[in-house]
């Protein structure tokens, strides 16, 4: 999958996400960040998932400290692992304390109806934790684990490989 339709499909099922309310503010990105590497794990719902054939994980910073990270599944779907807030866990590790996790569907969804074909967000517990390379320039290990309120698990275990590409507004 080419790095741009990556970005849009992140694009698009962050926006779905819609927290906010249309009386509220705007909260823009800051960051996105995106990485090639190898899919080891993905679990939605207690349910097996595959990635896409070469993977990228893209990870999107907002204004308000809310943090989303987010693979590219196969069949046109994403699983994407939200959090209020991070919070460094050493020089070379980033804690992302989960709120939420949402998988979506790209496109028109299989009744025709324009919805993006996503279930709603769930609310879990859990964390993503980044590990950096000494320089800072790359992700060396990706792996987010939650549990939603029925004990449900949410897994993404990523190994990056190459520099981390990052666009900043």
């Amino acid at each position: 999958m080419p790095r741009t339709r990556i970005a849009v499909l992140a694009c698009l099922l962050v926006a779905s996400m819609g927290q906010a309310s249309a009386a509220e503010p705007a909260d823009p990105p800051t960051e996105l960040a995106v990485s090639q590497g190898r899919c080891v794990d993905v679990v939605g719902a207690d349910k097996p998932a595959a990635c896409v054939k070469r993977p990228g994980i893209i990870q999107v910073r907002y204004r308000s400290g809310r943090s989303v990270v987010m693979i590219g599944l196969t069949g046109r779907a994403a699983i994407a692992f939200v959090a209020d807030s991070e919070r460094s866990a050493g020089p070379q590790e980033t804690v992302l304390d989960l709120a939420r996790v949402r998988i979506g569907k790209d496109g028109a969804g299989k009744d025709g109806s324009g919805k993006d074909g996503a279930a709603p967000a769930v609310p879990v517990t859990g964390s993503c934790r980044v590990k950096w390379s000494a320089d800072g320039t790359a992700w060396t290990d990706v792996a987010c684990d939650a549990r939603d309120d029925q004990g449900k698990t949410y897994r993404l275990l990523f190994q990056p490989s190459g520099k981390l590409e990052v666009e900043r507004s």
